[in-house]
């Protein structure tokens, strides 16, 4: 399911910045953008632990730990398939990818009701009047990495 306009708040390791996926009429070019959006994710993922390598003196990432928001918009195939295709010839080639997944929470910004939101869509289930706001589950965040010195 495409999403457009998804937040991306990311945080300590990682600023990841996701494009917007435009809107298209045909399947498989929504399949297409959505694997480049992904290949574009692991391009940035990669750049950040090579950063971190620099740093900190590691040889190589065995594990990359990314927490990633049900409400993210991210095929987490396609990211793993991406990110083996973006680390071919750095640290983190062979690197796979541990991935906890955080379910999307929203307010009201009507009545104030927090409550679970299984799509970026969803509107307040106790007034009915507005869309929830999401709140939790919109993030791809690495959160650590398992390294080899």
């Amino acid at each position: 399911m495409p999403c457009m306009n998804a937040p991306w708040p990311c945080a300590s390791l990682n600023p990841i910045q996701s494009p917007r996926k435009p809107a298209c009429s045909s399947p498989a070019k929504t399949q297409k953008l959505a694997a480049m959006h992904e290949l574009s994710l692991a391009e940035s993922m990669v750049q950040l632990i090579e950063q971190a390598q620099q740093r900190e003196g590691f040889r190589r990432v065995q594990v990359v730990h990314l927490e990633l928001g049900k409400l993210a918009c991210v095929e987490p195939r396609a990211l793993e398939f991406a990110f083996t295709s973006a680390s071919i010839g750095t640290c983190a080639e062979g690197a796979t990818l541990a991935l906890r997944y955080v379910p999307g929470e929203g307010i009201c910004p009507g009545c104030g009701t927090r409550a679970a939101m299984p799509t970026l869509y969803e509107y307040c289930p106790a007034c009915q009047a507005h869309p929830l706001t999401a709140v939790a589950g919109t993030q791809m965040q690495v959160r650590d990495l398992d390294v080899v010195d």
